[in-house]
């Protein structure tokens, strides 16, 4: 019974790999770890991928072509989103109309603001 494993249930994540839920994870900026912020303008700093290509390391080039393939998708997603977005604005405003005696209604009860 030790070598029998769980049924795979319908929206379990896949257990691998192994930081999923990492990799999921929407992007954010944390505005408390901003250099801007944290460094006084005459402050020296310096970049990990430099120090780290100083020492040896041999990816830089590498994670400078992933960074702008990236980039490029990150465009293109945002100039999708933005597209929908305006369709969207666009229907609702033809919908108005139709639909002002429903949000009368609805306003009426507290549904809506």
């Amino acid at each position: 019974w030790g070598t029998l494993k769980p049924p795979k249930l319908p929206g379990r994540p896949p257990k691998n790999p192994r930081n999923w839920g990492i990799l999921q994870r929407k992007r954010m900026v944390v505005p408390a770890a901003l250099k801007i912020i944290r460094l006084k303008p005459t402050r020296k700093f310096a970049v990990l991928g430099r120090l780290a290509h100083e020492v040896g390391w041999k990816y830089r080039d590498v994670t400078e072509a992933l960074e702008e393939k990236r980039k490029e998708k990150a465009k293109l997603r945002y100039n999708k989103k933005r597209k929908m977005m305006s369709l969207r604005r666009r229907a609702e405003r033809s919908a108005e109309k139709k639909t002002a005696p429903f949000t009368a209604v609805l306003r009426q009860h507290g549904l809506l603001l």
